[in-house]
């Protein structure tokens, strides 16, 4: 049976019983404090979105919510009889279920309510799919971010959202846990940018090497080793490896020495990874949980998603894929991106390419530029939301031992000019 038979033969999902019990229970108790997470619009007859519309108004407005005072308010906006007049009303409250059953009843209608909205995509998929001017990949996609925002939308917790400043700043001020002295705070996200050739994918690796062997990272102090994963979509996986061997050797180390601290996702594991896709996101979080990553770089992010990246709405449900790993994982996560083009000058976060919510979501960024094409001197800058803002800093990259070691070096402001 398809979709629009089951909207038309069957008729959509819905509890009418759950609907007026609410509405019933909301003129006992004269208030909505106890009913969060519901909307008009999770109930399916009309006249009880009406009602509860009113009801809602009320209580913003701190007026009590009886009988005599809603139907005074529905017949002020001309929609007593249309609801059912002050009979209906009264049966509301027939029958009505103990307070402690409330939850349930809110549940229930809110169950149905996302039935519903299932069974309306399902019936805009079969409508997209028999029209010869779509594409599959489009109707997927639309689909899959239709899905995403339910998931969000169902997902959302119904409890207590705020508590008394006091309470939230009790207690002794505690000292910033940084995982990067002075730039990446634990607990935060971040963004690496740079324009194209400009060594983000190099940076990157040599951040993971460092945080997993506990070592400074361009000059910056790492104070203990952190489990790092990178996700490479940028390079060919061999060079990748190559990347590692010689980032390891610059510092002394054994590749070895990183075997459970350091983990790669490349094209050779999986030739995709899309933020966009729930999929393998939720593979992604279930792999990065059992290898217990705390530090995560995705290299790079046009490479995972297929949204334009100048549209807010679409790359903000984008990015919340990459807040949901966060939340779901507790890792930290560090996203290369690109910069504009001949926006040189101006601070970093304004010439991170797209729209202002991949800015947006970093409480770091770093920023890299080839200042010196002869000699290869590249400028790193830096942004942070905590501390004090870092100097830029100027190094080389230099390979040695026949290209088999790799090492970072520091060049002092003059040398670089």
């Amino acid at each position: 049976m398809s979709a629009s038979e089951y909207s038309l033969d069957r008729g959509l999902p819905a509890n009418l019983d759950a609907e007026r019990s609410l509405l019933g229970v909301i003129l006992l108790d004269g208030e909505l404090s106890d009913i969060s997470g519901m909307l008009a619009e999770d109930f399916f007859v009309d006249s009880h979105r009406r009602i509860y519309r009113r009801m809602v108004e009320m209580s913003e407005a701190k007026q009590p919510i009886d009988i005599v005072t809603l139907s005074e308010v529905l017949s002020h906006h001309g929609e007593l009889e249309s609801v059912g007049g002050a009979a209906y009303l009264s049966s509301l409250t027939d029958g009505t279920p103990r307070r402690t059953s409330v939850a349930h009843y809110v549940r229930l209608v809110r169950e149905k309510s996302a039935l519903r909205e299932l069974v309306r995509l399902g019936n805009t998929i079969l409508t997209q799919a028999l029209d010869p001017s779509e594409t599959a990949a489009g109707i997927i996609q639309a689909g899959q971010n239709s899905l995403m925002q339910m998931a969000l939308v169902q997902g959302a917790s119904d409890g207590e959202m705020f508590v008394d400043v006091a309470d939230f700043c009790a207690g002794a001020d505690t000292p910033i846990d940084w995982i990067v002295e002075g730039l990446i705070e634990r607990g935060s996200n971040g963004i690496m940018a740079g324009d194209p050739k400009a060594g983000k994918s190099v940076a990157a690796v040599n951040l993971a090497v460092c945080l997993a062997l506990g070592t400074p990272w361009m000059g910056l102090s790492v104070r203990q080793r952190v489990r790092t994963a990178i996700v490479s979509r940028e390079d060919n996986p061999d060079t990748t490896k190559r990347r590692f061997r010689q980032i390891a050797r610059g510092k002394g180390a054994d590749i070895e020495e990183l075997r459970g601290w350091c983990h790669v996702n490349s094209k050779a594991q999986t030739p995709n990874f899309m933020l966009d896709n729930p999929r393998e996101v939720a593979n992604m979080i279930r792999c990065i949980k059992r290898w217990g990553s705390e530090f995560v770089i995705l290299d790079v992010f046009n490479k995972m998603h297929s949204q334009d990246e100048n549209d807010n709405t679409k790359i903000r449900s984008v990015m919340n894929q990459v807040d949901q790993m966060a939340a779901e994982t507790r890792a930290m996560f560090y996203v290369l991106h690109h910069f504009n083009k001949d926006n040189s000058g101006i601070s970093i976060t304004r010439r991170i390419r797209g729209a202002g919510a991949i800015a947006g979501f970093a409480e770091s960024i770093v920023g890299i530029d080839m200042v010196d094409e002869k000699d290869k001197v590249r400028q790193m800058r830096f942004e942070t939301k905590v501390g004090e803002p870092l100097a830029p800093i100027h190094y080389q990259i230099v390979e040695s031992d026949y290209g088999k070691a790799m090492t970072f070096k520091l060049v002092t402001t003059e040398q670089a000019q």
